[in-house]
């Protein structure tokens, strides 16, 4: 699995404290957790880390069932669990992972690098060394180093889960940006 177990759980912690985070299971059993930063997709019920569902069982009171999605979060008052239009939700989804295999946008292999600009860990294409500023406690989630850009998101995907991670638009001056571009800071 490319998902890192105990970061994806403290990360649908945090989400829950704040946005929320939406759960979808879909008709062939594929499980979705999504917020505007991240993605996880699992192939399976029985794939789904024991913990990830404590926690929805946790916070929803049940786990949700085929072609479903809700949107989970805390208010000051309490729990808020909101139905969600399946099909807009799945659409979305749908849309994120076609764009990761798009022929127009060939995925280039990216690694994490030991640098920092700001709160931000820095990545670099290896083909043409660009660079990706991404948040740290949303990389976590992957556990994989056969990670991919496209655009404005990171991805790693196996057999029977896939993590999705957006870039940090505009994170740093883009001078410091460019400098760091021109530079190799992938270890060989």
């Amino acid at each position: 699995m490319v998902i890192n177990e105990k970061s994806l759980v403290q990360r649908m912690k945090e989400a829950y404290k704040g946005w929320g985070y939406t759960v979808t299971v879909g008709s062939s059993e594929k499980w979705a957790i999504y917020t505007p930063n991240w993605m996880v997709q699992i192939d399976g019920q029985g794939n789904v880390p024991n913990a990830v569902l404590a926690l929805i069982v946790l916070h929803m009171g049940e786990l949700p069932e085929r072609e479903s999605a809700y949107r989970i979060y805390k208010i000051d008052t309490g729990l808020v669990v909101q139905k969600e239009v399946f099909a807009v939700v799945d659409a979305e989804i749908k849309k994120l992972v076609e764009r990761a295999i798009q022929t127009g946008n060939f995925p280039q292999t990216i690694q994490r690098t030991k640098l920092m600009l700001g709160s931000c860990q820095v990545w670099q294409k290896e083909q043409d060394l660009g660079i990706y500023m991404m948040d740290p406690a949303y990389t976590r989630l992957i556990d994989s180093k056969h990670t991919r850009a496209v655009d404005d998101f990171i991805y790693a995907k196996g057999d029977i889960s896939s993590v999705y991670v957006r870039r940090e638009i505009g994170a740093g001056e883009k001078e410091h940006i460019d400098h760091l571009a021109a530079m190799q800071w992938i270890e060989s």
